[in-house]
């Protein structure tokens, strides 16, 4: 049975609770991996892992697209947004241009996406105007 990138970092997040034995671990759990064929993997089970971490100790990276470049007044006002969209998170924000949204804003994080571009409102004015 192959495991999934998931499941390899819930098996280092659990190994790496007593940070005295972080060498044995690293090289147990490498090793591990190795054996399974998976070192390919690593990569992108580290990064599931960095979420997990994250996630565990409350904090959370969302994804900022905006059509143009926001003001720092236009980035306060998202942050704070942002903050009540995710009560009780320390929240990082990584800011990227995406023209195709016309205007507004998208919110992407791990497994959620807040759309408040005005391309989505035209899609949705679309929708209703065809129905």
């Amino acid at each position: 049975m192959r495991l999934t990138l998931s499941q390899y970092a819930d098996i280092l997040l659990s190994l790496s609770t007593d940070t005295r034995k972080v060498p044995k671990t690293a090289d147990a759990f490498l090793a591990f991996v190795r054996s399974n064929r998976a070192m390919k993997k690593m990569p992108a089970i580290l990064e599931t892992f960095e979420r997990m971490e994250e996630k565990r100790a409350g904090k959370m990276t969302l994804r900022v697209e905006t059509a143009s470049t926001p003001t720092s007044d236009e980035k306060r006002s998202i942050e704070e947004c942002a903050g009540k969209w995710f009560p009780g998170m320390t929240l990082s924000f990584q800011y990227a241009v995406n023209r195709a949204l016309l205007g507004g804003v998208r919110l992407l994080s791990e497994d959620t996406m807040i759309d408040a571009s005005v391309r989505r409102r035209l899609r949705k004015l679309e929708t209703a105007l065809r129905a």
